[in-house]
Parts: structure tokens; sequence; C-alpha cells
């Protein structure tokens, strides 16, 4: 609540032209109607926030916040009945979440951890309501956002309920590919998943005995997407230890 109250007390913060916000904002989908003058007179009301690795970014008791990322990566995160961290979203620069029904976006009793250093630009719905006022299409985009974000939930929802653990991750790991690259630790990619690290692990080393994938420090490097993409299907049976199975 303290850091609730914190947030709170600076949403009528206003200073001089930063170039940070500035790029911020102009490097989110949400504002790429407005006119770069619109943007730069927008960024000055908007308020500029470092979340160390770690640290919380959002709890509910904040109220109606969005928030852009500038860098940096965060994870929205719920916790099972059983106390174990599910991963149910994850956000990356130039990405925007939060409690904001104006624009059709709820995190409900979900809340943010910064995975690494993280750079944040906050909205509250007053921003939010004079964006509108300038550009409507606005709304239309974060539309658009959620519901690309809607259909993301229905495949992993899918993947869940109908593939094995060999298949769920190699359907991720080609859903969060990045040039050709994963920059997650198994433990995060077990929480984005719901399965144990050991189980990753050894999805993992035998993913790359077949030479699927190549296992660096806290990276993931596709070698065969082709092969990978057929594993996802369940067409490619990758054996693994008994133990892993159970």
């Amino acid at each position: 609540m303290a850091r609730a109250s914190a947030l709170l007390a600076v949403q009528g913060e206003r200073k001089a032209f930063d170039p940070t916000k500035f790029a911020c904002l102009a490097a989110c989908g949400l504002f790429q109607d407005l006119a770069l003058a619109d943007v730069a007179a927008f960024s000055q009301t908007v308020v500029k926030r470092q979340y160390r690795k770690g640290e919380t970014v959002y709890e509910p008791e904040m109220g109606e916040v969005l928030f852009i990322l500038r860098s940096g990566r965060v994870e929205l995160y719920r916790l099972s009945p059983g106390g174990r961290k599910v991963v149910v979203a994850r956000f990356g620069p130039g990405q925007f979440f939060g409690q904001m029904p104006l624009l059709g976006h709820r995190v409900h009793s979900a809340d943010a951890e910064a995975s690494e250093d993280t750079l944040v630009c906050i909205l509250t719905r007053g921003d939010v309501e004079r964006a509108l006022l300038i550009q409507p299409r606005m709304a239309l985009r974060a539309m658009d956002v959620l519901g690309r974000r809607l259909r993301q939930t229905q495949d992993r929802l899918f993947d869940v309920f109908s593939k094995g653990a060999v298949a769920q991750v190699a359907a991720m790991l080609l859903r969060l590919a990045e040039r050709g690259e994963v920059a997650l630790s198994h433990q995060q990619l077990a929480d984005m998943l719901g399965l144990y690290r050991e189980t990753v692990t050894v999805v993992m080393r035998r993913l790359q005995a077949e030479g699927l994938v190549k296992v660096e420090r806290r990276h993931i490097r596709l070698l065969d997407v082709d092969g990978l993409s057929r594993a996802a299907l369940g067409e490619v049976q990758v054996p693994l230890e008994r133990r892993a199975a159970a």
C-alpha cells in the first residue's frame, strides 16, 4: 500500500522535456498515430520510474495505471494454490500493460515483477484520456494488441491441455524466439509453462542432444527451427528419462 501511495503522490509530476520519456512513448505502438510534436508535449505529463531486478512493478492496489516499457523485462504472474509462481505474460521494450479499463486492459489480481533492471513510463487514467482526445485511434491500437494477446493466451492454454512437456517447451521457444535466440533461464521457462524446472532441464538436454537447440548461459539458441516446429506439433518424438515423464 505504501508503494501505491508513493506512486499516486507523483501522478501530478510535471517536468521539462525529457528525451527518455519521449523515446519511451514514441517506441510504443499506442502512440504511432500521434504527431511527434504531440508525443513530445504529452511525454512531459507522464512519470518515469526505474525498477531493479526482482522489484514489484505493479500491485492491484495501485488502481488504474498503464506502464510502457522503455528497457528491461517485466513478468506478470500469479501464485497457484500451492504457492508456485506461474508467469501469465512477459513484456519487453515498447510494450505496455496495466490496469486501464478505458483501453480494455485489465490485469486483475496478478502482480508484475521486473525480471531484469527495467525503466518504465507510467500513465494515469487522466493521461490516457488526454491522449485519446488528441488521437482516438489509440483505443483501436489498444484493442488490436489485446486481441493478439488473447490469441496467444488461447494458444498457450491449448498447449497446456493437449501437449506433453517436449511439445510445450518447443512451442514456447518458437513463440519467444528473437533473432533465433531466447533469453530465458530454465526456471523462467518453467514458470511460464507451469512445469517443474527439473522437467524443463531434462527437455532442454534432449532437444540439444537432438541438435534442435544449443543451451548457453541464460540463452537458448535455436539451431533447427523446422525440427522444433515438428516437435511442437508432436510429429517428432524426443525421448525423455523416465523420471522427467512421471
